[in-house]
């Protein structure tokens, strides 16, 4: 078997790729880019503070989808029974 020096499919793996200035504004492009009615599950120890607001939330917030949060154990390990009913 002989292996080409050079590409033979050069956009096989291409992927669109978009760049955004913070995570917060990348977190508001995906949640933009979700279908109408989709509600997104968040853990519950995002918050959010009088100075700085939340970088996770606020995004949600603007964007006006639906929220839920899941809770986690004091270790901050997922209650995954929890999450899963939530999901369901």
């Amino acid at each position: 078997m002989t292996i080409s020096a050079s590409a033979t499919d050069t956009g096989r793996h291409r992927r669109d790729v978009g760049f955004y200035g913070s995570a917060r504004e990348g977190f508001r492009g995906l949640l933009g880019s979700l279908p109408p009615n989709k509600k997104v599950l968040l853990p519950a120890y995002i918050g959010l503070s009088a100075r700085e607001g939340s970088g996770i939330f606020d995004p949600v917030l603007e964007s006006g989808i639906d929220v839920d949060f899941y809770p986690l154990h004091p270790d901050l390990t997922v209650d995954v029974l929890a999450l899963e009913e939530r999901i369901s």
